[in-house]
């Protein structure tokens, strides 16, 4: 019987603990955007289809202001735009990176500026490429303007994107 108690205990107890712990913590973290204006970019590329998330994911969670949707929009558009600017058949987006050293930001109280430069990332599809040799090719670097405000931690509230059409390429990598 003790036994008994004990497995019931285990079966129902531990996983409503760890639920438990993950709705608090999802809860209590919910609300907080990123530690700097830095860094809401960098999740912007990370955590958007410019960093290979797929669009059906949705809105970053926790990484823009009010307008969500419009601002997940235009990240799925760019995306969609850099998929079409490659060569069909020979390269194909797959994300885009920060190129290092080039970053500014301007904070003005609860609001702020940041630019930064990045570059479109291209992966080579050559059919006739040995399985498992990668290649890419990289675009010149370009400049990317958020606008940020501190609430509750720094959010993207606008973004004012280069045009992956005319990015043009520098060496492959």
């Amino acid at each position: 019987m003790l036994v008994l108690l004990g497995l019931a205990v285990c079966v129902v107890a531990v996983p409503a603990g760890l639920a438990g712990r993950w709705f608090v913590t999802e809860t209590v973290e919910a609300g907080k955007g990123a530690a700097s204006p830095a860094v809401a970019a960098l999740a912007y590329f990370l955590d958007t289809p410019l960093g290979g998330e797929p669009p059906e994911a949705g809105p970053a969670y926790n990484l823009y202001c009010a307008d969500d949707e419009r601002l997940h929009e235009q990240a799925v558009q760019l995306a969609n735009a850099a998929r079409r600017a490659n060569v069909q058949g020979m390269r194909a987006f797959e994300r885009v990176d920060l190129f290092p050293g080039h970053d500014e930001t301007k904070v003005d109280g609860d609001r702020a500026t940041h630019s930064t430069m990045a570059t479109w990332v291209y992966t080579n599809t050559d059919p006739n490429r040995k399985p498992g040799s990668a290649f890419w090719y990289e675009s010149a670097a370009q400049r990317w303007e958020f606008e940020l405000v501190n609430d509750n931690g720094w959010r993207v509230c606008k973004v004012t994107a280069p045009d992956p059409v005319r990015a043009g390429f520098g060496a492959a990598l």
